[in-house]
């Protein structure tokens, strides 16, 4: 579908991605083992088959919670809408 996009992220064992925030929405399902995302500084722990959110312009952080296994997160955003019209941002967090 044009306003819609799919993605795959793979994170390595104890791997924790840098905090951003971007103005579209985000749904993640977790294909493959077990993490946690911080959301505006809560934390939501997530394992496989779990679905969750993160809303827009939302700081946000992943981490995979295993020291031997990988974690993978399937994602469906509307970016390509925000592309579209030109409103497209993004922001790195503290730290990043």
């Amino acid at each position: 579908m044009p306003t819609m996009s799919c993605a795959m992220q793979m994170l390595r064992p104890s791997e924790v991605t840098q905090t951003h925030r971007h103005n579209y929405s985000v749904v993640y399902h977790a294909f493959r083992g077990n993490g946690a995302t911080i959301i505006n500084g809560q934390r939501f722990e997530w394992a496989q088959g779990d679905c969750f959110v993160v809303p827009l312009w939302a700081r946000h952080s992943h981490q995979n919670r295993s020291a031997s296994e990988e974690a993978i997160l399937f994602s469906v955003s509307d970016l390509p809408v925000m592309e579209a019209l030109k409103l497209y941002r993004e922001e790195a967090g503290e730290g990043a």
